[in-house]
């Protein structure tokens, strides 16, 4: 996870691309400006959804993330 978070960090300049809902997941999720919470307790916290419908927004946030920066350089 530290990997994923350091290369988040290192791209955050690019979460404009990202849904406001997909951007809240991934800084909850990886403690950007806030103490990092499970995929379990954003879904109760923000949306009233199962972790498993978090993870799966988290995945293709990053996902697009990913493909974005691989178009931008």
């Amino acid at each position: 996870m530290k990997k994923l978070r350091d290369y988040l960090s290192r791209n955050i300049e690019h979460f404009s691309i990202l849904t406001p809902r997909e951007q809240l997941i991934l800084r909850a999720h990886y403690g950007f400006g806030q103490p990092a919470l499970t995929l379990k307790e954003i879904g109760k916290k923000y949306f009233e959804v199962t972790g498993e419908a978090v993870r799966l927004i988290e995945k293709r946030a990053i996902q697009k993330l990913k493909k974005h920066r691989s178009t931008v350089k």
